[in-house]
């Protein structure tokens, strides 16, 4: 069939009608492509939000009516208007003709030429004639599928029917295909249910069913767990949302469980449990708060072990202390009176059920008549005791009371030796060791005693039991004991020089059975005469120079408060804070003070050495009386009144006259004039002329530190004469000894000579 008036050009209207249809149906491969994707799209996007948001029916009005109105304008722009944008055949020529070369219009001409009806003239029909030929020659060569590109129609087809085909099959395939139709065209049909959740109460509240509802009856200020199971598709979050609380927002756990606690419940509430598409009000629950069981008095009684001799004490709503082996009694008066009870002792995790019993008619004020919990225990430990009540409704206190037993120990009795101080004594074989001790223990001392053995390890040579006294009229928890051992009393037959003694001293206490202290031994070590004399020598011999030392000392510190007593005079120092150097003087005589002191200990010691060894047999006076002294001795430190005691006896009644023991006992004395007297004075001075307020008051104190130091030095310049002496006097007696040695000797020669002869 030829195009309308080209019937001259058959091929010519061929080529125009192929022309003209391939834009026809590109124009509707490209409209409903695009109507393809609009409907696709915009289905699947509403599919999608109204599934996920379950949107209002206003909304989902909207969007059908969004998209028919996007379909009518995609047919009216793409469609309706492309189809009527299809040109003539003159313009389908003109198109045509871009496919031809060297057309020179002939098929526009063709056109035009048939159209308007033919020539006037032979000529003219001629010339027209050899056109349409010339134009049907080249209708003939022209390919029309070059000059319509249907590619971009087909891309645009082939994107709609994905989209409508992603859209279409699933909702096809799925059975919410007729609830999204309906609920697409503005019905109500609700989507079906994705999500089920159920409640669960895991601990905290007695739970019951009350129609749909849970009921929680929970005690006050306890803690109810939750868990919130979801059934089918499982929500991000689940939300329990009370009317007296904030919601709570939950997250799953590993098993796709939500659980939550609800803290120190302390009022009645109701909440529900929403999440993902399950937002009808069920699961909830209603919380009922009562009054838990709880311990209305606790009495804690303790009987001491019998041993201690203390007293059953009583304690009230509280932990206590007892020693280890008491008997603890528990009364618990609970409420209500009839809770159930048991009674857990921490950390040892033990569970005791008390027993219910009448209270004692002294505790009746206290727990009240009702019958109360009662349990008995030896304490070997320190516990934690524990109630867990529960109440006929199978609820329990969310804070069971905690009460605390701690043991104290019955330590062992405590040996403190304070005469002698050291550890290792040296003696003679026969002198005296003598041990005041200070015993403490917690209670009370069932026996006291001294082991004296043969070397550190060797066997027992001597024995006894020691008196422990009070140290005090009052209740106390120290004793002191006394010992005096005779070195010959403790040594073997034929033992001598050179033998080693150890003292142990054990204590044991009232507990059963005993426990038993142990003082570190003390070492005697027994020396000969010359031996002791020449530690004697060597000690006095220090005691020498440590005096020559404080005399300098002495002597320097004088010198120094003179000049600074000029400077003082001379420049107008008024107070004893402008006194430059006067707190260095302070410091320097409390230094000398200490180097005294330690001079009167070296002095003291090496008289306690010749008295105890009993080096000097005249000096038995001056030995018992310094026993006495050392017995009342209180501390280890070295304590100067027991010698202040035995001078100020010798000075009265003389214990010994003659003899070394005697003449070392004036020179400690005078140590203890030194230290009591010009010393501390000086010290004292220089104290008081540190804080003197006026130049008057200062050069007082000056003055009297001065004139101390020059009687300290005149002192020690006697003590130093006095061991200059000693040092003669134990010359002469060594010379002496060696004559006697040297004399017997030779006797011994001419008896073995005559003898012989």
């Amino acid at each position: 069939m030829t195009s309308k008036g080209l019937d001259l050009t058959p091929r010519l209207a061929a080529l125009l009608r192929d022309l003209r249809a391939r834009l026809v149906r590109a124009t509707l491969v490209d409209a409903t492509g695009r109507l393809l994707l609009v409907v696709g799209a915009w289905v699947g996007l509403s599919f999608l939000l109204d599934w996920s948001l379950d949107l209002p029916r206003a909304v989902r009005v909207v969007l059908f009516v969004g998209l028919l109105a996007t379909i009518s304008v995609t047919v009216l722009r793409r469609l309706v208007r492309g189809l009527r944008g299809v040109p003539d055949d003159a313009a389908l020529a003109v198109v045509a003709e871009r496919g031809a070369e060297h057309g020179e219009d002939l098929l526009v001409s063709a056109v035009q030429f048939q159209s308007d009806g033919g020539g006037t003239s032979e000529l003219e029909r001629d010339m027209r004639g050899s056109v349409l030929r010339r134009a049907e020659a080249l209708a003939a060569s022209v390919d029309v599928r070059a000059l319509v590109d249907a590619r971009g129609p087909a891309r645009r087809f082939g994107s709609g029917f994905l989209v409508a085909a992603a859209a279409a099959v699933p909702l096809l395939v799925s059975p919410l295909a007729d609830e999204f139709l309906a609920r697409f065209l503005g019905g109500a049909t609700p989507w079906p249910q994705r999500t089920y959740l159920s409640l669960e109460v895991v601990s905290g509240a007695v739970v019951e069913q009350d129609g749909e509802d849970f009921v929680l009856t929970v005690p006050r200020g306890g803690d109810v767990a939750l868990a919130v199971h979801a059934e089918g598709e499982v929500p991000r979050t689940v939300e329990i949302r009370g009317e007296d609380a904030l919601p709570q927002v939950l997250l799953p756990d590993r098993n796709g469980v939500f659980r939550a606690v609800l803290r120190s419940v302390t009022a009645s509430d109701r909440f529900v449990v929403r999440g993902g598409d399950d937002r009808d009000g069920s699961p909830s629950a209603r919380i009922v708060v009562v009054d838990p069981p709880d311990l209305a008095s606790l009495v804690l009684e303790v009987v001491p072990p019998p041993y201690t001799g203390l007293e059953t004490r009583r304690v009230v709503n509280t932990g206590t202390t007892a020693l280890r082996g008491s008997v603890v009694r528990i009364y618990a008066a609970t409420r209500p009176t009839d809770a159930g009870a048991v009674l857990q002792l921490l950390p040892t995790d033990r569970s005791l059920e008390p027993e219910r019993v009448a209270p004692p008619d002294d505790l009746v004020a206290t727990l009240g008549d009702a019958p109360v919990l009662f349990h008995e225990l030896v304490l070997d430990e320190s516990l934690r005791l524990r109630f867990e009540l529960t109440d006929d409704r199978g609820l329990s206190s969310p804070d069971p009371g905690l009460f605390a037993l701690d043991v104290v120990e019955d330590r062992a009795p405590e040996i403190v030796r304070l005469v002698p101080t050291r550890s290792d004594v040296e003696t003679s074989a026969v002198g005296v060791v003598r041990a005041v001790l200070t015993l403490r223990d917690d209670f009370g001392l069932s026996r006291v005693a001294y082991v004296v053995r043969n070397g550190t390890d060797g066997p027992v040579v001597r024995q006894g039991e020691l008196e422990p006294s009070p140290i005090s009229d009052a209740v106390s928890t120290e004793w002191s004991a006394t010992v005096r051992l005779d070195v010959a009393d403790c040594l073997a037959s034929g033992e001598g020089e050179g033998s080693q003694l150890a003292i142990e001293f054990l204590a044991y206490d009232t507990a059963e059975p005993p426990q038993e202290g142990r003082d570190t031994s003390l070492r005697v070590r027994v020396l000969g005469g010359d031996e002791l004399l020449r530690r004697v020598k060597d000690r006095l011999a220090k005691a020498r120079v440590q005096a020559s030392r404080l005399s300098e000392r002495v002597l320097d510190s004088r010198r120094r408060i003179e000049e600074l007593a000029d400077i003082v005079d001379a420049a107008g120092v008024s107070t004893g804070e402008e006194a430059s150097g006067l707190r260095t003087m302070l410091a320097s005589a409390r230094r000398t003070q200490s180097d005294g002191q330690a001079l009167l200990r070296e002095l003291t010691g090496v008289c306690e050495l010749v008295l105890y060894a009993r080096l000097d047999d005249k000096a038995g006076g001056l030995l018992e009386a310094l026993d006495r002294e050392f017995a009342g001795q209180r501390s280890r430190s070295f304590e100067a009144e027991p010698w202040r005691k035995l001078v100020a006896a010798q000075a009265r009644s003389p214990l010994a006259t003659e003899g070394f023991g005697s003449h070392l006992v004036s020179i400690a004395a005078l140590g203890l004039d030194l230290v009591d007297g010009p010393l501390e004075r000086s010290a004292s001075a220089l104290d008081a002329a540190t804080s003197a307020q006026d130049a008057n008051e200062l050069l007082e104190g000056l003055i009297a530190a001065s004139s101390a130091h020059t009687e300290a030095l005149e002192l020690v310049e006697k003590l130093l004469e006095r061991l200059s002496e000693w040092d003669n006097y134990q010359s002469v007696l060594t010379l002496t000894r060696d004559l006697l040695e040297r004399q017997k000797a030779l006797s011994e020669r001419t008896k073995r000579f005559a003898s012989d002869r």
